[in-house]
C-alpha cells in the first residue's frame, strides 16, 4: 500500500533537513565528502519515513550515482582525504548498504541486479578516495582494497535476499496448493457428480420406457432420480463452497467401506445384473481405499455411458499377496464406442502410479474391463 500524501510530505521534509545537515559539513570535510554522505543518508531517511517500497529505485539509483561520481572526481582532482572524511565515509557506506539491502529485498526482479549493483559498486569504490592519497600504493593493493570493501555487500545480499526468497517460496507453495486443490475439485466433480448425473440419465431413460406400460413403477424411478440429484447437488455445493472460501476443508473422500452402497445404487438403476465380490482381509491405507473407490466410480460411470445395454457387471476387490486387485468388468452392450484416452482413466492412472500401483483398461470378450493393482500396505 502506498503511503498517504501527508506521509510523503513528512518524508520529504525530514529527508530535506537531513540533506541540509549533511551539506553543512562541507566547510569542514569538503564538498566531495559531504555530498556523497548527505544524499545516501537522506535517501535512507526518505524510505524509512515514507515506507514506499514501490518507489525505492530512484533514491537508490541517485545515491549510488552520486557516490560513484564523487569518487571519480576525487580520483581526478586528488584533493586529499583526512581522518574526518574517512569517518564520514563510513556513515556513507552504511547508508549505501542499507539502500542495497532494500533494493535486493523489494525492487522488481528485472531491475534488482542493476540498482543494487550500483549501490554496491559505490560502496566498494569509496575507499579509493583515500587509498590513492597514500604514497607507494600499487594497483594490486587498490584492487584488494575494493574487493575487501565489497564483502559487506554479501551481507546485504543475504539480509535482503533471504526474506525475498522465503516470500517467493511461500507464494509458490500457495500457488501449487491452489492448483492441487483445483485438480482435486475437478477430480471430485468428474468422479462423483458425473457418476450421479449419469445415473439420473439412466433412470430417466428407464422411466421413459416403463411410463407407458407400468406407470406404477415410475414413482420409484423418480424417487431414485431425486436421490441421485441430491447427491450431485451435495458434491457441487461442496466444490463451490471450497472455491469461494479458498479453504481446503472438504468432506472425507469415500473409501472401500462405501463400495457396497455404491454398487447397490448402481444395481437399482437397472443396468443388468451387478455383482460385488469383496474379499479383503486386514486394513488398507486410506489413500488406497479412496483410490479404489474412485476407480469403481469411474468404471461404473463408463458402463452407463458406453454400455447401457450391458446384461452383467462384476465388481471385484480382492487381496492378492501384498497388492489389492480392483476390477470392474461388463458384458458389453449398445452404446458409444469406448477408447482408452478418457480424461478420467488418465487421471486415475497417474494417481495409481503415484501410489506404486498399475491400472489397465481394455476390451475383454464382448465387454470392457478396468483392472488396477494397488499396494495393500503403506510404503515406508
Amino acid at each position: 500500500m502506498r503511503p498517504s500524501a501527508r506521509r510523503y510530505w513528512l518524508a520529504g521534509g525530514v529527508a530535506g533537513l537531513t540533506m541540509l545537515g549533511g551539506l553543512a559539513l562541507a566547510p569542514l570535510a569538503g564538498a566531495l565528502t559531504a555530498v556523497p554522505l548527505a544524499v545516501p543518508v537522506a535517501a535512507v531517511v526518505w524510505l524509512a519515513v515514507s515506507g514506499d517500497r514501490q518507489r525505492l529505485l530512484w533514491p537508490v539509483g541517485v545515491a549510488g550515482a552520486v557516490s560513484v561520481a564523487c569518487t571519480v572526481l576525487f580520483l581526478l582532482g586528488k584533493p586529499g582525504g583526512d581522518e574526518r572524511g574517512a569517518l564520514l565515509g563510513m556513515v556513507e557506506v552504511a547508508a549505501l548498504l542499507l539502500l542495497a539491502t532494500a533494493a535486493i529485498r523489494w525492487a522488481p526482479a528485472r531491475l534488482v541486479s542493476a540498482w543494487a549493483g550500483l549501490a554496491g559498486l559505490a560502496e566498494s569504490l569509496w575507499i579509493l578516495r583515500y587509498m590513492t592519497q597514500q604514497p607507494g600504493v600499487s594497483p594490486l593493493e587498490l584492487v584488494a582494497g575494493c574487493a575487501l570493501w565489497s564483502v559487506p555487500l554479501a551481507g546485504a545480499a543475504i539480509a535482503g535476499g533471504y526474506p525475498r526468497l522465503a516470500e517467493y517460496r511461500r507464494e509458490r507453495a500457495v500457488t501449487e496448493a491452489r492448483q492441487e486443490q483445483r485438480l482435486a475439485l475437478a477430480a471430485d466433480l468428474h468422479d462423483y457428480v458425473a457418476h450421479d448425473v449419469s445415473g439420473m440419465v439412466a433412470l430417466a431413460q428407464a422411466g421413459r420406457m416403463v411410463a407407458a406400460t407400468n406407470p406404477e413403477a415410475l414413482a420409484g424411478l423418480l424417487e431414485r432420480i431425486e436421490e441421485a440429484g441430491q447427491h450431485a447437488l451435495t458434491a457441487m455445493d461442496r466444490a463451490v463452497g471450497t472455491l469461494r472460501t479458498g479453504e481446503g476443508a472438504r468432506e472425507p473422500v469415500p473409501g472401500l467401506e462405501e463400495l457396497p452402497g455404491l454398487v447397490e445404487r448402481f444395481a437399482q438403476e437397472g443396468t443388468g445384473k451387478t455383482d460385488l465380490d469383496f474379499d479383503l482381509e486386514g486394513d488398507v491405507p486410506r489413500d488406497v481405499g479412496s483410490t479404489a473407490y474412485r476407480i469403481v466410480v469411474e468404471a461404473l460411470t463408463n458402463v452407463r455411458r458406453h454400455a447401457a445395454g450391458a446384461t452383467a457387471v462384476r465388481v471385484s476387490v480382492r487381496r492378492e499377496g501384498e497388492m489389492v486387485r480392483v476390477s470392474v468388468a461388463d458384458s458389453g452392450g449398445a452404446g458409444t464406442p469406448r477408447a482408452e484416452g478418457g480424461s478420467g482413466l488418465a487421471g486415475l492412472t497417474e494417481r495409481v502410479g503415484l501410489l506404486g500401483g498399475t491400472l489397465e483398461a481394455g476390451p475383454e470378450g464382448s465387454g470392457w474391463r478396468v483392472s488396477a493393482a494397488l499396494p495393500g500396505r503403506t510404503r515406508a
